[in-house]
């Protein structure tokens, strides 16, 4: 992941035990992506 970093890229880690309610993995990934446009 660092490296990505490095070049440049966002790296967003979700583990496995964060996916159990869909509505807050899709509330995670939608911030995520929202920050990359501001």
């Amino acid at each position: 992941m660092r490296e990505l970093v490095k070049m440049g890229w966002r790296v967003l880690t979700i583990w496995e035990c964060q996916i159990t309610d869909p509505k807050e993995l899709q509330d995670r990934l939608i911030h995520f992506m929202k920050e990359e446009q501001e």
